[in-house]
């Protein structure tokens, strides 16, 4: 305990998913919902890596908010106290992180979570970007190598620009209701890819061109499928209730399975990239700093 329980969700999970759905929702699900990627199908790979999406079929930090949140809410609304409510909510998405594999995402999602988790019900005021710091300390200070692994990098780098970009960036956004979520979730798109160009090219030796579009449209997309995969597992053992969810998961597949090919199928959707050197490595990442303290800057 807990690798049992865990070790037998995962195997619960991916079983639920393969009987149900066809070999490509399946991989793609399985991928979403726990980070599950060998069997995607050599194609369906260059697809995602093409559309600038294969992030989308890793477990990470929404997940883990996803599985914390519902938890809470369903706790609460039995009438569970409020410190009660929280630790059984870290507890079960602590059992679902390690049901998914303890990957470098899934663990800084989850302790930024837990450090939110814990300062609210010490009513202190829950910041995301110290529950970013206090995650990167903490693998660090049980893994020192873990500084140059690429899924730590990358999983850090795409959340302190989402963290810091939003932070500074959102107020200045002119537009109101439906041009202003469309342009939040452009720059949430954009933050995200500002540092991961440089690190795509030293270890993927390939870039999406179409990355900051494609996630504009996959990535609330992915989020309903997750969500869905999740219901998916939760009522698979109530034959009525399971079919609608079914229907619903399969034709939400269909539908983002569709968008990949159709963003994947441009002309230059991705090109190769040769590995940048330590300097331009700097320099790059330094210019995406630079463009996100912009306003700090003036």
């Amino acid at each position: 305990f807990p690798l049992g329980p865990a070790s037998r969700l995962r195997d619960r999970t991916l079983e639920v998913f393969e009987k149900n759905f066809s070999p490509d929702r399946a991989s793609v699900l399985s991928g979403m919902v726990l980070g599950e990627k060998k069997k995607i199908s050599e194609e369906l790979r260059k697809e995602f890596q093409d559309s600038g999406a294969m992030h989308l079929l890793v477990a990470s930090g929404s997940n883990v908010g996803f599985v914390t949140f519902l938890v809470y809410f369903v706790c609460s609304r039995l009438g569970v106290g409020k410190r009660c409510s929280g630790l059984a909510a870290a507890a079960i998405s602590g059992l679902y992180v390690l049901a998914a594999g303890l990957d470098a995402p899934l663990v800084r999602g989850y302790l930024m979570f837990t450090a939110a988790l814990a300062a609210y019900l010490l009513d202190r005021d829950p910041g995301v970007f110290q529950g970013l710091v206090i995650a990167c300390f903490v693998i660090l200070v049980f893994d020192r190598t873990a500084l140059f692994d690429a899924g730590f990098q990358m999983s850090f780098t795409a959340s302190y620009g989402i963290t810091v970009g939003m932070a500074l960036w959102d107020g200045l956004v002119p537009f109101k209701g439906g041009g202003r979520y469309l342009a939040r979730v452009l720059m949430v798109s954009v933050f995200a890819q500002a540092g991961l160009y440089p690190l795509m090219a030293a270890y993927f030796h390939r870039i999406s061109l179409i990355s900051v579009l494609s996630n504009v449209v996959l990535v609330p997309l992915s989020g309903a499928i997750m969500g869905l995969g999740f219901a998916a597992l939760t009522t698979s053992w109530q034959p009525s209730l399971f079919s609608g969810v079914k229907l619903l998961t399969d034709a939400a597949l269909r539908l983002f399975l569709f968008l990949l090919k159709f963003f994947a199928s441009f002309r230059y959707s991705s090109v190769a990239a040769v590995p940048p050197s330590v300097p331009e490595l700097a320099g790059c990442l330094a210019l995406a700093l630079v463009v996100l303290h912009a306003p700090l800057l003036g």
